[in-house]
C-alpha cells in the first residue's frame, strides 16, 4: 500500500492592505433564500408545504416558502426573511414558529455574515403528522 504524505501549505501572508483592496465576496439573495429554507426545514415539527392536487397524493412543494430581501451595501447588508411553513399537527404552532425564527436567523448569520433584521413567519398549513414521521422526529 502506498503511503500518502501529508503536505503542508503555508498560510497566506497578510499584507497591510485594506479588506476592500484584497477582494470582495458577494452572496446573492437566492443563496440566502436556499440557506433559510434548509434551516427552516431542520426544525422539528416543520412539514412539507403542499400545492394543489399533489397534496392529495402526498407530494409537497418543499418544506417552506421563502422570500428574502437584502438591503444595504455589501459589507453592511441586512436580510428581511419571510417564511411560509407547515407545522405538523398537533405541534404548537407558536413554539415551532419561534424555533424556526431563531434557527433561521442564527444559520443565515453564521453561514453568510449577513445580519438578519427580521424573520416573519406565516403558518400556512397544519398537516397531520404521520405516526412514523413523529417517531423518527422524537429520536
Amino acid at each position: 500500500m502506498a503511503e500518502i504524505a501529508a503536505q503542508r501549505y503555508p498560510a497566506p501572508r497578510r499584507t497591510g492592505a485594506a479588506a476592500a483592496e484584497r477582494g470582495s465576496t458577494t452572496i446573492p439573495e437566492r443563496v440566502v433564500t436556499k440557506i433559510a429554507a434548509r434551516a427552516a426545514s431542520q426544525v422539528p415539527g416543520v412539514g412539507e408545504v403542499g400545492r394543489g392536487i399533489g397534496r392529495l397524493f402526498g407530494a409537497g412543494s418543499g418544506p417552506v416558502r421563502v422570500a428574502v430581501r437584502l438591503s444595504g451595501r455589501e459589507a453592511e447588508r441586512t436580510a428581511i426573511i419571510r417564511l411560509g411553513i407547515a407545522v405538523r399537527y398537533p405541534r404548537p404552532a407558536a413554539t415551532t414558529a419561534r424555533r424556526v425564527r431563531e434557527h433561521v436567523a442564527d444559520t443565515v448569520e453564521r453561514l453568510t455574515g449577513i445580519r438578519v433584521g427580521r424573520v416573519d413567519i406565516e403558518v400556512v398549513e397544519l398537516p397531520h403528522a404521520s405516526a412514523a414521521g413523529e417517531r423518527a422526529e422524537s429520536r
